[in-house]
């Protein structure tokens, strides 16, 4: 027999039996069960009205907290100047008419001081009783006080500087219990609903049958916030005119019908379906915990010992691989092992090559550091000397020599700069100095610096300036300008006849953004492919020799500023027609013009068109390095100027104690005393008011020392190997001209 044809049998047959008993078995005390039934319900709707009144209470009660909280109601009354306070008081006014509008049952808002006096009333006060609109300000602020049997108040009070504030809202109860009412309707038509307090001296009532008072009282819920009870009252009859109607009782007969029927088709699933399944169950649970039973036949023929029987064949198929699966989990685990060590290995030595490249880069920035400070000190001396030489009279030979020195001293001195450079920009470690200043004014600089290189060659050097060019931009002047100082010097020094053409012109990003594009076009020999590709690695050149640029950095130099720079670099070249060199810089637009006469960095001179001399004003050269201290003294006087020498801090803060100054060069690293302690002596030492410009003249050259001899308390800085007319600029920023040394003059 078939599954499906033993539920049949045993389902329906025990089902048409009940059904016949329970039309016996009618319960004839139903009307008690619908009566206690009718009675819960009508407590659960009065537990909803008391809901409904009390949310009305609260909302009502949060809004005069946030009124009463508010700093409006606090700058008003503590407001001096009447235009404040009539802005704070509007503002109280309007949220006190929001809360008005968003409680229909909140007829009046009032705000009143000590003397019960209101200043502030907000709402419809028709038919609310004067001493509701005028209560006493001694009322409880913090409950909800019932003053007659229609209306309440909610009160609060708010101290505010030396007086008191208290706010009142007046509440129809009457439209309360008309709105929990009409919840209760919907369910109950009969009901009646009644708000008295607990002695029930004063009661209101709604519905259409609050004229029998006497009715049974159903439910009632307490409102604490009131001291009142909301009681709701019902009629037996009209609680049990359900239960005459007949339909209501097949309704009944219907229900329990069902229950019995499920009730029999349980009782059969659970003899010809559950138990199978449980033995089902029984087997995978085994299963689940490693019993692992032999194979078998089911003993029923019908589809659950199919079932049973194909379980028991998928759960076979399970063993066989979960033996094949712990096998490979043993091989996986035993290869696992290994490659964890092999990576642990491959883990310890990049550790141990990245703390050899971190240590090799200190020990590179380490030794960059010493060789600058230590090539600069001999170097200006070289360089100071040989400018110094230069103003005597010389014979045309020895001129050529002495200029040929000068250049040779410059070179080194560039060459000493790139590679300073060059080491903060391969380890990331440069920041833009962003300013605004006149483009076109830069590349007329730019231009005027080869110009009379390219004279002495008869080459021509063009500027070619796009018209949608901004006349003012801001990014970083000085890098901008040492790449293309170095591209044009370059095309001059690789181009032998024709013209060298300087280009700029601004280029849209896909981001919105701006970048200018500088070329740089010369008609020399052109580059090939091959020598294309190294073009910007370090010391390397067009024709593979070591020695680019007279030292190797300057084209690789460039590549990383343009980096820096959030741009490119890049060449365009044909062998035996010349090369055309770019790089872009990203910029912003400035929409102001600067000023005419503005003078910015790109208007800088290398040399000055007329001698800047001082007026006999007293320097103190602090240096202790005897050849420095000579070419500083030297070119002091050829400005014009008196000079001190000290050989360290000490002197110099003797020198400072005894002699007035009109500034101090100091050098920062001195035996006995360095120039860091000097100056925080003679800066505590000072007259207040009178400062003496101090200017830091030494060999520290790296990033950072700038920013570290300034807030020593130096107030400039010039990096060696110093030139005169640097010198001489320094000395003009910081000595007022026509200012005199009056110690000098009494001398």
């Amino acid at each position: 027999m078939s599954l499906s044809t033993n539920l049949l049998l045993r389902v329906t047959l025990p089902v048409l039996g009940l059904l016949v008993g329970l039309v016996v078995l009618l319960d004839l005390e139903m009307r008690d069960r619908v009566l206690v039934e009718a009675r819960q319900a009508l407590g659960r709707s009065a537990a909803d009205a008391a809901e409904i009144v009390d949310r009305d209470l609260v909302d009502v009660g949060a809004g005069l907290e946030e009124i009463a909280t508010s700093q409006d109601l606090r700058r008003w009354a503590l407001a001096d100047d009447a235009s404040d306070g009539d802005a704070a008081r509007l503002s109280v006014e309007r949220a006190a008419r929001q809360l008005v509008d968003r409680i229909p049952e909140l007829r009046l808002v009032s705000i009143m001081d000590d003397d019960g006096l209101g200043v502030l009333e907000v709402g419809d006060d028709e038919d609310i009783p004067w001493d509701l609109r005028r209560p006493s300000p001694a009322a409880d602020e913090s409950s909800t006080l019932w003053k007659t049997p229609r209306w309440a108040l909610v009160a609060r009070t708010v101290d505010v500087g030396s007086g008191t504030l208290h706010i009142q809202a007046s509440l129809d109860l009457q439209q309360l219990v008309v709105d929990a009412m009409g919840f209760t309707s919907r369910h109950h038509p009969g009901a009646c609903l009644v708000l008295s307090t607990a002695d029930n001296a004063r009661a209101l009532n709604a519905g259409p049958t609050c004229r029998h008072t006497d009715d049974r009282v159903a439910a009632q819920q307490e409102l604490p916030r009131l001291g009142a009870v909301l009681a709701l009252h019902d009629s037996p009859d009209m609680l049990l005119t359900g239960v005459r109607d007949i339909g209501f009782q097949a309704i009944q007969l219907g229900l329990l019908v069902v229950v019995a029927i499920g009730l029999i088709t349980w009782l059969g699933l659970r003899a010809t379906v559950v138990s199978p399944l449980q033995h089902i169950l029984n087997v995978v649970e085994a299963f689940d915990r490693g019993q692992r039973t032999p194979p078998r036949t089911s003993q029923r023929s019908d589809e659950l010992g199919l079932l049973e029987t194909s379980m028991r064949n998928a759960l076979d198929g399970l063993t066989a691989g979960h033996q094949k699966l712990t096998q490979l989990n043993d091989t996986l685990e035993a290869r696992v092992t290994d490659r964890t060590k092999q990576l642990g290995q491959y883990a310890e030595e990049l550790r141990a090559a990245r703390d050899e490249a971190q240590t090799a880069s200190t020990s590179r920035a380490e030794f960059v550091t010493r060789m600058s400070h230590a090539l600069r000190t001999p170097l200006n001396g070289i360089i100071g000397m040989t400018g110094l030489l230069q103003d005597t009279e010389l014979t045309e030979e020895q001129q050529e020599f002495v200029e040929t020195v000068s250049r040779s001293g410059n070179a080194l001195r560039a060459l000493l700069d790139d590679v300073i450079q060059f080491s903060h920009l391969d380890r990331n470690q440069v920041e833009l100095e962003e300013q605004d200043f006149r483009l076109r004014n830069v590349l007329r600089d730019v231009r005027a610096d080869v110009l009379a290189r390219a004279k002495r060659k008869g080459l021509l050097v063009e500027l070619e300036i796009h018209p949608d060019l901004p006349q003012v931009v801001r990014a970083d002047l000085g890098r901008i300008r040492q790449v293309l100082n170095h591209l044009t010097q370059n095309a001059v020094t690789f181009t032998t006849h024709g013209e060298i053409i300087l280009r700029a012109r601004p280029v849209e990003t896909p981001d919105s953004g701006m970048q200018l594009m500088f070329e740089v076009q010369d008609t020399g020999d052109g580059i090939g492919p091959e020598a294309r590709k190294t073009l910007f690695t370090p010391f390397q050149r067009a024709d593979g020799r070591v020695g680019r640029d007279s030292g190797g950095l300057g084209l690789s130099l460039c590549s990383l500023l343009a980096q820096a720079m959030a741009g490119e670099i890049g060449v365009n070249s044909q062998v035996g027609r010349g090369s055309t060199f770019w790089f872009t810089a990203r910029c912003l637009t400035v929409g102001r013009a600067l000023p005419e006469g503005t003078r910015t960095h790109a208007a800088s001179e290398t040399s000055l068109e007329e001698p800047l001399h001082g007026h006999g004003q007293r320097i103190l050269v602090v240096e202790d390095d005897l050849i420095n201290q000579r070419v500083a003294a030297r070119m002091l006087e050829k400005l014009g100027y008196a000079v001190d020498v000290a050989a360290n801090g000490r002197e110099a803060l003797h020198a400072h104690q005894r002699d007035r100054y009109a500034a101090i060069l100091m050098d920062c690293e001195m035996p006995i005393m360095d120039g860091f302690e000097a100056t925080a002596a003679i800066r505590e030492r000072s007259p207040a008011g009178e400062p003496t410009p101090i200017i830091a003249m030494t060999a520290h050259a790296m990033d950072g020392d700038r920013e570290r001899v300034l807030a020593a308390g130096m107030d400039d800085y010039l990096s060696k190997p110093v030139s005169r007319d640097d010198l001489a600029r320094m000395l003009q920023r910081w000595i007022p001209a026509g200012e005199v040394d009056t110690t000098l003059e009494a001398t």
